[in-house]
């Protein structure tokens, strides 16, 4: 059944999973189906469940879940209702992390090459300081071609994806490691935790910390 839609889909596509298990499913019909992921078929998951993503073939794309931040939060209402404590009913609200890119979604789905090759570039360095100039010299194009077809294939210039790329980078060493705002500061281009701080509130309209404090695990 998943084969037989697989193969009446227009393509390229990109199929969105309510799990990693059934994103799995779906990499295997694929496979089935002979259509080639990411190419034709981008596939995402939910979880991050990282036996099934990392040993599938091709490995998943997948959406961290701050479980353990909200397992943690229950366990506090839990404890307090333990000892008699008044607990305040609230809901428990498990938010989604950040996205673990792999090579399900690895692929700039633009049919314009120049921008594909500017994207890719931009994926490549996103732990340097890299600036709107230093895309421009990694394809053919004059800069000013190269922002208008950028905007015309994405609709927001290069700086702002170059900005976009660096603040999800910055996201998931902030989830999923417990290193300092300085490491991830020195780890992503930056020169100091000040300079990070302040453009990652710019960017988010929250702090490092309180973002940390929200949906990294306990």
């Amino acid at each position: 059944m998943i084969v037989d839609w697989l193969m009446s889909l227009p393509k390229p596509v990109a199929l969105f999973c309510c799990n990693d298990d059934r994103a799995l499913q779906v990499v295997e019909a694929c496979e089935l189906a002979g259509v080639h992921v990411p190419e034709d078929v981008a596939v995402l998951g939910v979880d991050n469940d990282v036996l099934v993503c990392d040993l599938a073939e091709p490995p998943i794309s997948s959406i961290a879940m701050g479980t353990e931040a909200a397992g943690y939060e229950a366990a506090e209402l839990l404890d307090q209702m333990v000892k008699g404590k008044k607990a305040i009913c609230k809901r428990i609200i498990v938010y989604p992390s950040y996205i673990i890119t792999r090579v399900s979604t690895d692929i700039a789905a633009v049919s314009d090459s120049e921008v594909a090759t500017a994207i890719r570039f931009i994926r490549k360095n996103v732990d340097r300081a890299i600036q709107v100039m230093d895309v421009v010299d990694a394809t053919t194009v004059s800069r000013r071609v190269l922002e208008n077809r950028f905007r015309t294939a994405l609709r927001w210039s290069i700086h702002q994806e170059i900005r976009r790329m660096r603040v999800d980078r910055i996201i998931q060493l902030l989830v999923s490691t417990d290193m300092t705002v300085k490491e991830i500061a020195l780890r992503c281009g930056f020169d100091d935790a000040g300079h990070i701080s302040r453009y990652f509130r710019k960017v988010t309209g929250v702090s490092l910390r309180e973002y940390r404090r929200k949906h990294a695990p306990s």
